[in-house]
C-alpha cells in the first residue's frame, strides 16, 4: 500500500470518528458536512486509480445507502430499469 493510500484510510478513519461523535450530538449539519467530505476523499481516491471498493461500501454504511441490485431477467442488450412494463390492454387511467 501506498503512503497516499495510507494517508487516505487514516483520513476515512478520522472521519467516521467524527461522523460518530457528530451523530452522537446530534449535529445534522456537521454530519452533512462530514459525509461531504468523505465523498471528496472517494473522489480523489478514485481519481488516482486507487481501488475504492472498500471506500464506497464504508459511505454507503454511513449514509445508510442501499446498494443497487441490477435486473438480472432484463433480455441481454436492454437497459435495466428496474420498472416492470405495464400488461398489454392495461392504462394507467383504467
Amino acid at each position: 500500500m501506498s503512503r497516499f493510500e495510507d494517508e487516505l484510510d487514516t483520513r476515512i478513519a478520522e472521519l467516521r470518528q467524527r461522523l460518530a461523535q457528530a451523530r452522537a450530538e446530534q449535529d445534522e449539519l456537521r454530519e452533512q458536512e462530514l459525509l461531504t467530505d468523505l465523498e471528496t476523499l472517494i473522489d480523489i481516491a478514485g481519481r488516482t486509480d486507487v481501488d475504492t471498493k472498500q471506500m464506497e461500501a464504508v459511505l454507503e454504511a454511513e449514509t445508510g445507502a442501499l446498494p443497487v441490485i441490477p435486473d438480472l431477467s432484463a433480455d441481454p442488450g436492454e437497459s435495466p430499469t428496474g420498472v416492470a412494463d405495464e400488461p398489454e390492454g392495461f392504462t394507467s387511467t383504467d
